[in-house]
């Protein structure tokens, strides 16, 4: 699964560039989990996220995004 890992980095960077947040992707089948490095919990920034990666796919995808600290 060398092509999930590859988008799972992509995304990170993604991550790093337009939000300016570190974190961690895990993608499983349609499900995108994310995990973000920050203490702020915002639900814009939360969906904001989700929208953003949602465009690296041409299909639907169950995207989550939790923060911690």
């Amino acid at each position: 699964m060398v092509g999930l890992e590859v988008l799972e980095k992509t995304l990170e960077q993604k991550l790093k560039q337009e939000f300016k947040l570190s974190g961690f992707v895990k993608i499983d089948n349609d499900i995108v989990d994310v995990v973000v490095k920050s203490s702020n919990h915002d639900k814009s920034l939360a969906v904001n996220i989700m929208k953003s990666l949602q465009e690296e796919f041409t299909e639907k995808k169950y995207i989550s995004v939790s923060f911690k600290e």
